[in-house]
């Protein structure tokens, strides 16, 4: 006997683009899914769901739309935390990220010597010469 398909009558765009199914896609994407995920919780391979995505505006509004709602949430929450937190390295990390120009504190990089390679070999050869007294 045949093995039954999966999904019998697969999903179709015009189907996606109506509004409660929108709302689906972005409530996916609130709560943490990749598009991957998205793809697999409306039925379609990961490839239809980029072709759809570039397609139809809506589809695309609304996995960005979630994914930057997503996005919001975690930095209030992160921000809060921040602010009654008693960790300083929480809050120095909200500045970091938010004041970066005043607050990140890039280490300075230190520019190549010409003469190391030879400040090296010059090391080296003194190693050698008493290694072999």
């Amino acid at each position: 006997m045949a093995r039954p398909k999966k999904n019998p009558t697969p999903p179709t765009l015009t189907e996606w683009v109506k509004p409660a199914k929108l709302a689906l896609i972005k409530a996916y994407r609130v709560d943490g899914a990749s598009l991957n995920d998205v793809a697999n919780l409306i039925g379609v391979g990961r490839s239809t769901l980029y072709k759809w995505k570039a397609q139809e505006p809506k589809i695309e509004q609304a996995l960005s739309m979630g994914k930057m709602e997503a996005v919001a949430l975690v930095e209030n929450r992160f921000f809060e935390n921040a602010l009654v937190s008693n960790k300083p390295t929480d809050q120095l990390a909200w500045l970091r990220y938010n004041k970066r120009d005043k607050y990140y504190d890039e280490q300075p990089r230190t520019p190549k010597s010409d003469n190391v390679d030879s400040q090296l070999n010059a090391l080296l050869d003194k190693i050698a010469t008493e290694l072999y007294r």
